[in-house]
């Protein structure tokens, strides 16, 4: 006592003392150490923070650890209890699951990520018991080896002894390990915090452009485009830009030539009046919005 690592007792009476020069009894009582097979759970360290859910306006970040039992080393106060506690522990610490006296004290090595492989699940459908029933059915029984629980939610399959570990994403399993008088783990294996809290930047919206204006002035000018803001920029979103643009334009404008005057015709008459012609030709005609001849 304790039972991990402590001490055994025995004694004796005298039954009847010496007498007349007689050998002196010895010691009543003999005390010595002794060490059965215990294993403690450590929880390994947190693994690191997985990349936050969301990039802002709220998500949540994950890490996990695992529990492992680590046979408990045994304590001796002295050489010569080293020397003969050395074969006791090697005699009393030696697994109950191998020597195949039975332990009523199991512990569960809860591992993230991973499952019993198919061969060796028992129930394929699930247990359907809650971890603490289910640990408890597993360690009433002989052949189970552990616990598979698809997608962490609960639901438990039976895995029997020998059971091999197979990577699965979002699924845990509960390794049987016999613990003695062990100490179980405590602590949760699995955390989450809030991450990404600062609000999203909201970019800059614009409408459509509308169409480009008619050239102004039509022959050589300017056409003009505009659109609206539709919703401004917040929490470093990206900027609004231009809300207008022009630009140069042209089109094909011929604006009409004449000819030069060709001479005076002869007048018709030598006295008493009359009239004389003369004329000229179109050299370009008049197109697009040119200006038209006149005259």
């Amino acid at each position: 006592e304790p039972y991990c690592n402590g001490t055994q007792n025995r004694s004796r009476v005298i039954q009847k003392p010496a007498a007349y020069g007689g050998a002196g009894c010895g010691a009543l009582s003999e005390m010595r150490t002794c060490a059965n097979f215990c294993m403690d759970c450590q929880l390994s360290s947190w693994s690191d923070w997985t990349s936050c859910s969301l990039t802002c306006a709220g998500g949540l970040r994950q890490r996990s650890r695992n529990e492992v039992f680590v046979q408990r080393k045994k304590v001796m106060p002295n050489e010569e209890s080293e020397t003969n506690g050395e074969r006791q522990n090697e005699e009393n610490m030696a697994s109950l699951l191998e020597t195949g006296e039975g332990s009523a004290a199991f512990g569960y090595e809860k591992k993230l990520g991973v499952r019993c492989d198919l061969e060796h699940q028992q129930t394929k459908d699930g247990a359907g018991q809650t971890p603490d029933e289910a640990e408890g059915a597993c360690s009433a029984d002989h052949n189970c080896g552990g616990l598979y629980d698809k997608g962490c939610n609960g639901w438990l399959t039976i895995c029997t002894v020998g059971l091999m570990l197979e990577a699965e994403a979002d699924s845990c399993a509960y390794v049987k390990k016999e613990i003695g008088d062990g100490q179980p783990c405590t602590g949760d294996i699995f955390e989450s915090e809030d991450c990404s809290s600062e609000l999203c930047p909201v970019d800059c919206k614009h409408s459509d452009w509308t169409q480009w204006t008619e050239c102004n002035p039509f022959c050589q000018g300017v056409m003009n485009r505009s659109r609206k803001i539709l919703e401004h920029p917040a929490n470093g979103g990206a900027a609004c830009g231009t809300i207008a643009e022009v630009q140069n334009c042209s089109n094909a404008c011929v604006d009409c030539q004449w000819g030069s005057w060709g001479t005076w015709s002869s007048c018709s008459v030598s006295c008493g009046g009359s009239t004389q012609h003369r004329s000229r030709v179109q050299l370009v005609p008049q197109a697009g919005r040119g200006l038209p001849c006149e005259g």
